[in-house]
């Protein structure tokens, strides 16, 4: 069964990144739920980062929280993806907040480190 939440009625907080909710979904499958969290990019010179992403919902009553982490790399109007697969299944009531914070910049012409041998 497939869930998407009006995001009319969802807090989006974003302090550090300047992104606009397009669309939170959830799939349930045996044994897991597959939950999708749409951003649009509004920051002038794009949205370049590491992010840890925080979903507080309700299910069978209970507030509850969905941790997850991810990469937004994406020019101002663009829509970036970020998901997770969540164990055991959850029956999602409502989201309340979604929370998206900056965890490190991201740039793909970064070096990489040394590797530790």
């Amino acid at each position: 069964m497939a869930g998407e939440f009006a995001v009319d009625g969802i807090t989006l907080t974003s302090p550090d990144l300047d992104l606009g909710l397009l669309a939170v979904r959830t799939t349930d499958h045996p044994g897991y739920t597959d939950w999708t969290v749409l951003v649009e990019c509004r920051e002038r010179g794009g949205c370049k980062a590491d992010v840890r992403v925080r979903v507080l919902y309700r299910a069978a009553g209970e507030k509850r929280t969905l941790r997850m982490g991810g990469r937004i790399d994406s020019a101002r109007g663009e829509t970036a993806r970020l998901g997770r697969v969540l164990r055991p299944p959850a029956q999602v009531e409502r989201i309340d907040e979604v929370i998206v914070e900056v965890a490190a910049p991201y740039s793909p012409d970064a070096p990489r480190p040394t590797p530790v041998k």
